[in-house]
């Protein structure tokens, strides 16, 4: 669980300058690291307890968010180990070659953990943004639409305030949200202009143009597509049923490192 928060969230580059820093912080006794080591520790420990759920709350203390706030410390003691190279470099020369290595390895590690990913997984494209134009202006208010979890749909109740059937929703409420979903009759249905989390698209725009009986295709542009539910029905039992659900459900959960049963 720790390695998969850490890995997530903080690279490999960013650990193996910091744990150096936490052996030189032990040998030289640098007294005034030691704060930032037991902060370090006490998230760790709360970082396992998502696996068991010792704690009250247990279910707001993400491993991998709770790993961002590890940046601190291990920074703290990255910086000590490097100030320590330095003390000991040669001249002016040596110590100019050491700085521009760490900012090439330190531009690397950022790109590579951070700006790649998030480039990658940006789910609203331009192509969206005109589809949402085209609900805001041709649908009402309480239209409901179906939708994916891995694409632009899961945006729409924040950008253009319409409900969707699926939602991102914490795991404290997911028995609830399981009950609800399925009194939910979509208006509408809707298909991303890009697939950001591929694992969560479990409706395509080919599986909407097979069923002309069961929904129309409205709008199309760019890759974002809007079909309108003949029989909101059955598009709902087709593509959204309670076996489904359950697999998603223990899908995130294993995803979140608690293999349990259902709470």
């Amino acid at each position: 669980l720790i390695p998969f928060a850490l890995g997530k969230k903080l690279g490999p580059v960013f650990l193996l300058i910091s744990a150096p820093g936490l052996v030189t912080a032990i040998v030289r006794r640098e007294r005034a690291l030691y704060p930032f080591v037991l902060y370090a520790i006490m998230i760790l420990l709360l970082i396992v307890n998502w696996k068991y759920w010792l704690l009250p709350l247990s279910y707001v203390l993400y491993p991998d968010r709770l790993a961002v706030l590890l940046a601190i410390p291990l920074a703290v003691l990255g910086t000590s180990f490097i100030g320590w190279i330095s003390s000991r470099a040669g001249g002016r020369w040596v110590k100019a070659v050491l700085a521009g290595a760490l900012l090439a390895v330190s531009a690397g590690f950022y790109a590579d953990s951070y700006l790649r990913p998030v480039l990658r997984r940006v789910a609203v494209t331009e192509a969206d943004m005109r589809a949402f134009r085209w609900i805001e202006e041709n649908t009402g208010e309480e239209d409901v639409f179906l939708n994916n979890y891995g694409d632009a749909g899961l945006w729409i109740p924040a950008l253009v305030l319409r409900p969707t059937v699926v939602i991102h929703s914490n795991p404290v409420y997911l028995d609830e949200f399981r009950e609800r979903q399925l009194n939910l009759l979509p208006r509408y249905a809707y298909i991303g202009g890009r697939a950001a989390y591929p694992q969560h698209i479990f409706m395509t725009k080919s599986d909407l143009e097979s069923m002309p009986e069961i929904c129309r295709k409205v709008y199309d542009d760019g890759g974002a597509a809007i079909f309108e539910s003949l029989d909101p029905l059955a598009l709902r039992d087709y593509f959204w049923n309670i076996e489904e659900i359950r697999r998603r459900v223990e899908f995130n959960r294993r995803l979140m490192g608690h293999e349990g049963g259902e709470r």
